[in-house]
């Protein structure tokens, strides 16, 4: 008898609580409404069961996990978060495997307009390149342009710092330069796209972001951080700390790196799904991969700053998944939606660059002297949990 075990020993702290009685109470009351509210609903069907088993399956998540990586407003939150997120990469999944009809017609059950036909040619931004009051007027305007300032503050909520932040932002726009043959949206004037892009709604964005980070949570220090379980230095250098581990200079360069293709990925879904521009799927997009970041991206933070490696956390690999997943999809999809010789109006001056920029990076990497640069006097330990 000595060897047998209690329950609640072996179930990885998925059991419920005596205070998750009441909760589960709550919910089932909940979820009992919401099937006699929808038993007589004259909507689609398919949305209908859709957004039941949604529900079931994050009032399940929520209820039985327990281990948590932000407390505030609430864990359950979080939870819901990451249920929506594993829901939507099964959708992606999904999507991938069927024809390119069918995954498009998924949309139209959401959204009529979404998935019927090729979008509608969007406004232009490179027609009348001008620089006087009315076309700047008329671009300031736009409710793009506040969405573009909102996302850069919700960028900031995630990376947490001004540098990593100004190279995705120089780097985004250099992406939209260079695949604006294929994605005729990224056609920009160049006072539009340096001037009110980086200047005014990245800068304001950020700086927003940034100032509620420094106010109510904990800056992230990519570049300057000393790892909690690193020996304190004990030469001067000048040496930022991130080129003192060719794993921290790797996770650096991956976190910078998946900021714009994920708002690359965004414009390429958007287009080879044929949503319009005002459909609110593409507000569910930008949530149900944004929410999860606030997340992945921490915990990316959380274990280098506290034992110098690169780890992806639960939420984190969901994301990637999802990442990767979009991107496969936005590739399956992109033959009969772009021109077959798209990719050949882009200027082989600018594969080359790109090429050559790449090969750089990958050259750095392998070259640089790593280990034997010293860390920055001054740098401090974080804390593994995140504010």
């Amino acid at each position: 008898m000595r060897n047998i075990r209690w329950v609640g020993s072996v179930t990885g702290g998925m059991g419920l609580r005596n205070s998750s009685w009441a909760a589960s109470a709550i919910t089932g009351a909940v979820l009992s409404s919401l099937l006699w509210y929808f038993g007589d609903w004259t909507g689609s069907r398919v949305v209908c069961s859709l957004f039941m088993a949604s529900v079931v399956f994050s009032s399940i998540w929520v209820l039985l996990v327990r281990e948590d990586f932000f407390c505030w407003p609430h864990p359950a939150v979080w939870r819901v978060v990451m249920a929506s997120s594993i829901l939507y990469s099964m959708l992606l999944t999904c999507m991938f495997c069927l024809p390119p009809e069918q995954a498009r017609m998924i949309l139209n059950f959401v959204d009529p307009s979404a998935g019927v036909s090729a979008a509608p040619h969007e406004k232009g931004y490179g027609e009348n390149c001008a620089l006087t009051f009315d076309s700047i007027s008329d671009i300031v305007n736009d409710i793009f342009f506040l969405a573009h300032l909102l996302g850069w503050y919700f960028k900031a909520l995630i990376m947490r710092n001004r540098g990593v932040l100004w190279i995705q932002s120089i780097m985004f726009e250099l992406i939209e330069e260079s695949v604006k043959s294929v994605l005729p949206n990224f056609n920009e004037c160049w006072w539009d796209r340096w001037l009110l892009d980086v200047l005014v709604c990245n800068f304001v964005g950020m700086e927003i972001g940034l100032f509620l980070v420094n106010r109510f949570a904990e800056p992230f220090n990519w570049f300057m951080l000393t790892p909690a379980k690193a020996n304190p230095p004990h030469e001067e250098s000048h040496v930022p700390s991130f080129l003192t581990s060719r794993e921290h200079f790797l996770t650096v360069c991956f976190v910078i790196g998946i900021g714009p293709l994920v708002d690359l990925i965004n414009f390429l879904l958007k287009a080879v799904l044929f949503i319009p521009a005002e459909s609110p799927l593409v507000v569910y997009n930008l949530l149900l991969v944004g929410l999860p970041s606030l997340v992945g991206i921490p915990e990316i933070y959380a274990t280098l700053s506290e034992s110098g490696h690169f780890r992806i956390g639960r939420q984190g690999v969901v994301l990637l998944y999802i990442v990767l997943m979009e991107l496969a999809l936005s590739w399956k999809l992109s033959s009969d939606t772009f021109p077959a010789d798209g990719l050949q109006t882009i200027p082989v001056v600018t594969g080359v660059l790109w090429t050559l920029a790449f090969l750089l990076l990958v050259g750095f990497t392998v070259i640089f002297p790593f280990g034997r640069s010293k860390l920055v006097p001054g740098s401090f330990a974080t804390k593994s949990k995140v504010s």
